[in-house]
Formats: C-alpha cells, structure tokens, sequence
C-alpha cells in the first residue's frame, strides 16, 4: 500500500494525515484490540516526534513515504481511513466603511485532509456594488452605497469538500464636520473662532460636545451645516434635560451654508463637561 500522492505536497494535510494512523494504532493497542511490542510502540512514538518537527514540505515529502512504510510495517497492511478535516474559512471581524471608499477584505483559508481546488467570494445581501478578484482571498468592492452587505466566503477542497464564512460590511456617508468652542464673552457670529472640531455622520439627530474644565460657566457656540436638522434640546452627562430656550441659546443665525448658535448666558457644566445637544 502505497503513501496517498495527494498528501506528499501538502504538508499539513499529510502531517495530520500520518498523525491520525499513529493515534489510531495506539489507540487500538491501549484497548487491547492488536498486539504491538515496546520496540514498535517506541518506533511509533517516534515516528509523532518526527512529524511534530517537520515544517518544511519538501522534507516531508522525501520522508513521507518511508514514515508511512514503517508504519505499514508495524501495523501488518492495517487499512487506515483518516477521519475527514473540512478547510477552514475566516472572513474577519465585520467591517465599517463609508460611501465612496473601495474596501478589500481578506478571508484567511487554511486547507483540511485535501488540498484546496478553489475559492469564491459571492453577495448574500445588499444593495448594488462592484466586486472584483472574485476567485482570490482579497475581495475588492468599490461603488458601494449607504447600507449594510452580507459577504460569503466559500473554499472547496479537491474532493468537493466545502467550508465558508461571512462577514458583514456597514457602509456609512461620507463624515462632515462640525466647531464648537467656548469663550469668555459672547462672540459674534460673523467674526466667530473655534477651538474644536469633529466628524459626524450627516443628519445626525444628536451632537456630543466635549469641553475642558475651564469652559463651565462660558458662552458656547458651535456651528454646523445648514443641511444638518435643527437642534431644539440639550442635556448634560448627568442627563438633566431640558429644552433650549431664549434664556439659554440665542436664535441660530445662518452664515452662507453654515448655521451658528451661540449661548445666550454662560453654561454650567456638570463635572464631565460634555453636552450633548439634539433635535
């Protein structure tokens, strides 16, 4: 009986391959279900020791066939049906993006008892995209769209033998930006700086604001985009509610396409200085 050819270039699926006769055998022999002498149990221990420092296939493959003769030998022609390892198949963490933004995603494939014949990349849900590299691991998508895709990962090995995996990509729009800052006294909005600024997703219904210790009891302003909902109520971290009025926030006014809001009177923080403002 002669070393299976299909394992003598793999070098994973024939080191578990191997792996699998030795444990077999020992394990017939510890329940007493055939005969085997210390010299050939020792060979046999030897032979898991060798596999276990084997890392490069091409000595593998030169050793393969005289493991697997030492092994028949001792074991009289035993016919050994190793049990079957399926390939393995991980796309990832779920992945974020925002419109406009190609994206590759990687699917890491490690082959079980057969070698792979073949991978497929395939959409299981979301709107239009264009997918490329198909057939590879690296799926590349472009023309994405806001919403949420469901990618499959799909490896077949030269029996047929198929795993897969999928990864969910969430594609947001593109960021836009907002400035806020605090001030010692109320600042005109046509001549306004700001000391901050972040990215949010647009028409965002609710903005955090962050501010250092020394902004408590200081005008505050912010400014942002005229196409952005118009926010009508506050809270602090300590979620006191309440609705911005005249005593608080001066009416906005617009500057070309950016709306600006400034505090009528100082804000008290509590001891986070943050606020949130919403619509």
């Amino acid at each position: 009986m002669a070393f299976p050819p299909q394992f003598t270039t793999d070098l994973r699926a024939g080191k578990i391959y191997l792996t699998d006769i030795v444990d077999e055998h020992i394990s017939k022999i510890n329940m007493g279900a055939c005969e085997c002498d210390d010299e050939n149990i020792t060979t046999l221990t030897n032979v898991l020791i060798d596999l276990e420092y084997i890392q490069e296939s091409g000595i593998f493959d030169t050793i393969a066939e005289s493991l697997y003769a030492i092994l028949m030998r001792i074991m009289g022609g035993f016919v050994f049906t190793p049990s079957l390892v399926y390939p393995t198949v991980n796309t990832g963490n779920d992945r974020v993006s925002f419109i406009g933004t190609d994206v590759s995603i990687n699917a890491n494939v490690i082959a079980g008892s057969y070698p792979i014949a073949s991978k497929l990349w395939s959409k299981v849900s979301g709107g239009n995209i264009t997918m490329s590299n198909i057939t590879t691991s690296v799926l590349g998508l472009s023309n994405t769209q806001v919403g949420e895709y469901i990618f499959k990962h799909e490896a077949t090995d030269t029996e047929t033998n198929k795993s897969f995996d999928t990864v969910r990509l969430t594609v947001r729009p593109q960021p836009i930006s907002i400035r806020f800052g605090f001030y010692e006294v109320k600042p005109n909005v046509n001549t306004i700086t700001y000391q901050f600024s972040k990215e949010i997703i647009p028409n965002s219904d609710e903005y955090s604001f962050t501010f250092p210790s020394t902004a408590s009891s200081k005008y505050i302003a912010w400014e942002q985009s005229t196409s952005e909902p118009i926010k009508t109520r506050w809270y602090n971290t300590d979620q006191n509610y309440g609705t911005i009025g005249d005593s608080t926030i001066e009416n906005s006014v617009t500057v070309g396409n950016k709306r600006i809001t400034v505090s009528r009177d100082p804000f008290i923080f509590n001891s986070n200085y943050i606020i949130k403002i919403l619509v």
